[in-house]
């Protein structure tokens, strides 16, 4: 499946937080912590950079427990304070409070040496949408004080939450970015809700989370729908699903999209178990242990490509044209050398680059799209073997 959803309003939030953030003392990111990693938005780092960092594990309760203790001491190992929560549940926030006063010491101990007393602590929440973050703020600040909804896209602009007078929060839209790289990250946020349903094909997604399930939480499906789901085909098992939950259309026929809408929303929802879809992946060197995370990298600029390009001034009779080339010759042997040397009001190194560049233009966009996911497959897939381009 490739995933892609960027909706217009994402790229006016985005300029809105930016403005924010020179405001703000806390940076707080609500992940889903069924993915943690596939959750947080790459241009946060961009975007807060310089700022204290916190983040919460919300839908805690939906996640597989262990994967929790994993994740939130990953997070702790790169420096940055985490809370395991459950926005719908107050009892989980309490030890947010003391958290945000932590990440926020240095700002309150220079504001005292200062002399800057009871300034409040002002924090932006962020994250992706559809992770909760109306709803955290809600159940933190006990009242309804930011529209929430069980979709993307609720919260339309930022909006400044007083808590009380040591803590403001800055609500803002959930938002993505431009595109997902790696597919399986827009994969994940389809499963957990993070992308408007209807641009989705609701029966692969669904085919998607049944292999998955088949083969991290195996007992999962059969416990839930009473299936026996080994050796059988995801398709063959949602037809399944649809029989013992009775999807059917007018004349008996089997309703899949159907079924496969109940599954997603029984995933969504809790009711197969506690599930993560994605972990750190345990390495074991000897009698240590240790933690691989997967990462991608947008850019990486590995390869040199010589680009020839040529310039030809036209400068009238044979003489005249003799006589620049003794100019130029001359001027190769001089201090500044040639590449300096000025010609009809440019230099030979700014003529070149125009060369250069006009052929670089000249790369079409379906072009330049091939060659980089020719590169990657080379880099990502290949391992020393040959590796054959057919243009």
């Amino acid at each position: 499946m490739n995933i892609q959803w960027y909706p217009g309003h994402m790229t006016k939030a985005k300029r809105a937080m930016k403005e924010d953030m020179k405001l703000i003392d806390l940076v707080i990111e609500l992940v889903d912590a069924r993915v943690p990693l596939s959750s947080r938005n790459p241009d946060i780092d961009d975007l807060g950079a310089g700022k204290a960092r916190m983040v919460l594990l919300n839908k805690s309760d939906l996640a597989d427990e262990g994967q929790n203790a994993r994740w939130a001491a990953w997070f702790e190992d790169k420096g940055i304070h985490v809370v395991k929560i459950d926005a719908r549940n107050k009892g989980t926030l309490k030890q947010v409070q003391s958290v945000i006063q932590e990440a926020c010491k240095e700002k309150i101990e220079r504001d005292r040496r200062r002399g800057i007393l009871n300034r409040p602590i002002r924090t932006m929440v962020v994250g992706i949408p559809n992770v909760g973050k109306s709803t955290f703020i809600n159940s933190f600040a006990g009242r309804a004080c930011a529209k929430t909804g069980n979709k993307p896209g609720v919260t339309k602009g930022n909006q400044w939450i007083r808590l009380n007078k040591t803590l403001e929060l800055l609500d803002t839209p959930g938002i993505l970015w431009p595109r997902f790289e790696d597919q399986q990250v827009g994969l994940k946020l389809a499963l957990i809700g993070s992308i408007n349903d209807q641009i989705l094909n609701k029966d692969e997604l669904a085919w998607e989370l049944i292999r998955f399930l088949k083969k991290r939480y195996p007992q999962v499906l059969s416990e839930r729908f009473g299936l026996e789901t080994e050796g059988k085909e995801a398709a063959f098992i949602l037809e399944e699903i649809a029989r013992v939950r009775a999807c059917l259309l007018k004349g008996g026929d089997l309703d899949v999209s159907r079924a496969a809408a109940l599954l997603l929303d029984d995933f969504r929802a809790g009711k197969l178990g506690r599930i993560t879809l994605e972990e750190p992946e345990l390495i074991h060197q000897g009698n240590k242990y240790g933690v691989k995370i997967r990462s991608l990298a947008p850019s990486i600029h590995m390869i040199r490509a010589n680009i020839e390009t040529e310039i030809a001034p036209i400068v009238g009779s044979e003489e005249q044209a003799q006589d620049l080339i003794r100019f130029l010759k001359d001027s190769s042997s001089s201090e500044e050398g040639i590449w300096n040397t000025n010609i009809f009001g440019k230099s030979v190194e700014e003529l070149v680059e125009d060369g250069i560049r006009s052929k670089i233009y000249q790369i079409g966009d379906e072009s330049q799209v091939k060659l980089q996911e020719t590169m990657q497959k080379i880099v990502n897939e290949s391992s020393g073997g040959l590796v054959c381009i057919i243009i």
